[in-house]
């Protein structure tokens, strides 16, 4: 949904397109987010191994109370003793072998416990989980890397081919085939027109890693903080961030050098993908990458005077 200059933004509001400034007028539990999770957090819910041990406890409870009362009034029956309350004399007698001790124990047990995963800097929110994870067979996870590093670093990348010049269909600018002859790209052709395509100044992780792993690698941007989409030799004309609803970021660029003008494109690998005609080969990398639990960033550009038709990178 779009905003306007003005108004009233909920705390963890995700920006997804362009940047924001904004003021803070609440925070904590002040907060619409805050209340909610401060419902949660109060909650009052007992754990498996709790459960169990006070319906042994009840159990019991019930299977001496009755046999206790009748203990009870058969011995002041006995000694002419006049008992008001059986009952009460008996919750107390079965009370004093109780062991008052054990919900300490399960505390402390459930604290040790904890502190085991503390020392890999995982966070426990309740001890109640602790017992609750012990009992887990089979742990799966979601894709964001709650239970990992949550990091993002650039690794090994497929780079494509082309195995011949396409005719070109004339359909408009989904037209994908190119007439260009075979062509190669490096890892540092890859880095380039993915740093081309990034936001400057974004704090995105993803453009993060892109920035980091291009300043590192590509000779031209040693010594730089990284933190525009500058390269020397290169001019950006525009630039329109990552759009959600076409799923990738466009930069328009002219080579100083050669005053050559294209479009550098860096968004969701299957949206690129299909945008340069498909790729039998990336697809299966796509998939390859997916198996070994990494997240696929599309790049690609154009390689024609009209700025129409997508090459892979």
């Amino acid at each position: 949904m779009g905003g306007q200059k003005g108004q009233t933004v909920y705390s963890s509001s995700i920006v997804k397109q362009v940047q924001m400034l904004g003021v803070v007028v609440n925070m904590g539990i002040s907060t619409y987010v805050g209340r909610a999770a401060n419902l949660i957090s109060i909650t009052k819910d007992a754990g498996h191994f709790q459960k169990v041990v006070n319906s042994e406890f009840q159990l019991e409870w019930d299977a001496r109370l009755a046999p206790t009362e009748r203990g009870v009034c058969l011995s002041s029956d006995a000694i002419g003793c006049i008992v008001d309350d059986p009952s009460e004399v008996s919750s107390y007698l079965l009370s004093q072998p109780s062991p008052i001790g054990l919900p300490t124990v399960m505390s402390v047990t459930m604290a040790v416990g904890a502190s085991q995963p503390a020392k890999r800097q995982f966070s426990v929110k309740r001890l109640a989980a602790i017992e609750e994870l012990a009992s887990v067979s089979v742990l799966c996870s979601d894709a964001t890397g709650t239970l990992t590093l949550n990091e993002l670093s650039f690794d090994a990348p497929f780079l494509a081919t082309r195995t011949d010049g396409v005719d070109v269909a004339e359909d408009g600018p989904s037209s994908t085939a190119c007439p260009h002859p075979l062509r190669r790209y490096s890892e540092i052709d890859l880095l380039q027109t993915a740093f081309l395509a990034s936001e400057p100044g974004a704090q995105d992780a993803i453009e993060l890693a892109v920035r980091a792993a291009a300043v590192e690698r590509v000779s031209a941007l040693h010594g730089t903080s990284g933190m525009t989409a500058a390269i020397p030799g290169y001019k950006i004309e525009s630039f329109t961030p990552f759009d959600p609803s076409v799923k990738y970021a466009e930069a328009t660029v002219v080579n100083l050098a050669t005053s050559e003008r294209f479009r550098a494109i860096k968004g969701a690998s299957q949206v690129i993908v299909a945008l340069t005609g498909g790729n039998a080969e990336a697809s299966k990398a796509i998939r390859a990458f997916a198996v070994r639990g990494l997240r696929s960033l599309g790049v690609a550009r154009t390689i024609d005077p009209e700025l129409r038709h997508f090459e892979l990178v």
